[in-house]
């Protein structure tokens, strides 16, 4: 699903569906899609900022509907490290099941521990592609740091965000970008050719530090 992001109107693509320990369903998608906006809380020891649902950065599909907010961004880097995740709270209107997306990979509501070798999936909207519903896929090819995957994942700008899954519908993370192009505080492993992903699990590790009454799994 293509979305836009904030009054800069970043175009990137929604990521994994998420849900919390009261039921409720939220989305996300890559840090570096969330435009600068001055946050509500600033967390400088884990790079994250946070809003409130009245004061965070608008969500919209590609008909210019709302249907969620960005409360949490983890975009900077701390020790060297960059992180780039995102977590949208759904308007109280918006339906959300992983079903609902038209992906032709099922999420299965596990965290992936993929390795090199790993083949993964991921569906995007920055490619020009004859059925977006179809994922691309490609491989792990460096696995040595904590927050980033190198892979061959075919990417470009537009897919930054997109969920990414091993072959079994584990949530992997989210792409952060493409072709060897830095977007935000991403880390670049490999260079030209290959996509980087961020990982989900210390994505989630540092949310609940940013937002300690929500704790999160990935939804199936």
């Amino acid at each position: 699903m293509q979305i836009v992001v904030g009054v800069d109107e970043a175009i990137c693509t929604l990521g994994p569906l998420l849900i919390d320990q009261d039921g409720t369903w939220w989305a996300s998608t890559a840090g570096h899609c969330v435009p600068d906006s001055p946050p509500d809380k600033n967390y400088p020891t884990v790079g994250g900022d946070t809003w409130s649902e009245l004061s965070g950065p608008a969500v919209t599909d590609s008909t210019g509907r709302r249907f969620g907010t960005v409360i949490a961004a983890l975009r900077g880097r701390v020790d060297g490290v960059g992180r780039d995740f995102a977590l949208i709270a759904l308007t109280s209107n918006t339906n959300a099941h992983p079903t609902m997306l038209g992906w032709d990979v099922t999420q299965s509501g596990d965290n992936s521990d993929a390795q090199i070798g790993t083949r993964l999936l991921l569906h995007g909207y920055g490619m020009v592609v004859s059925d977006v519903s179809k994922a691309r896929d490609g491989y792990v090819t460096d696995d040595r740091r904590s927050w980033t995957l190198a892979t061959t994942l075919p990417a470009a700008p537009g897919d930054s965000g997109a969920a990414v899954f091993d072959e079994a519908g584990g949530v992997v993370g989210v792409l952060s970008s493409a072709g060897g192009q830095q977007f935000g505080g991403a880390d670049i492993v490999g260079g030209l050719g290959y996509s980087n992903v961020n990982r989900l699990a210390p994505s989630l590790e540092l949310l609940s530090i940013m937002l300690p009454d929500v704790v999160l799994k990935p939804a199936a």
